[in-house]
C-alpha cells in the first residue's frame, strides 16, 4: 500500500515525541503530516479538512482533546491514541475508547506497525 497520498494528523504537544512520530511516518512513506499541539487548533483544523488517519495524545497543552477525537469518530476517521494515560483510566464509553491504544513509552517499531494495521483495517 502506498501511503504517499494519505494524510495523517498528529496531535502531540511534546516536541521530541512529535518529531519521533513524524520520523516514523516519513519512514513508512507518508508525505502529508500535520502536527498540531493544542485542542483548539485541532478542532479548527478539523472543521476545514479531514485526515486519512490521526495519532492523538489525550492531553494537549490546553486540555483533553475529547472534542477533536469526537470529530474524528463522527467523520469516520480512524485514530490511534498515543498516550501515557493508562487505558484503564479511560471509561469504556469515552470517545478515546474508539481508537487503537499505543501507550507511551512504546517499543520502537510498535507505532509503525499499528499505523499500517489501522489503515489496512479502515
Amino acid at each position: 500500500m502506498s501511503y504517499a497520498k494519505k494524510s495523517v494528523l498528529v496531535l502531540e504537544d511534546q516536541a521530541i515525541m512529535a518529531l519521533d512520530i513524524e520520523d516514523i511516518l516519513l519512514e513508512i512513506g507518508f508525505l502529508k503530516i500535520s502536527i498540531i499541539t493544542s485542542c483548539a487548533d485541532a478542532e479548527s483544523w478539523l472543521t476545514m479538512q479531514l485526515p486519512d488517519l490521526a495519532i492523538i495524545d489525550v492531553h494537549l497543552r490546553d486540555g483533553v482533546c475529547e472534542y477533536a477525537a469526537r470529530m474524528l469518530v463522527d467523520n469516520g476517521v480512524p485514530f490511534i491514541v498515543h498516550s501515557a494515560f493508562d487505558t484503564q483510566s479511560v471509561h469504556e464509553d469515552s470517545v478515546f475508547s474508539k481508537g487503537t491504544w499505543v501507550s507511551k513509552p512504546r517499543l520502537p517499531d510498535l507505532l509503525g506497525h499499528v499505523v499500517r494495521q489501522t489503515l489496512f483495517a479502515a
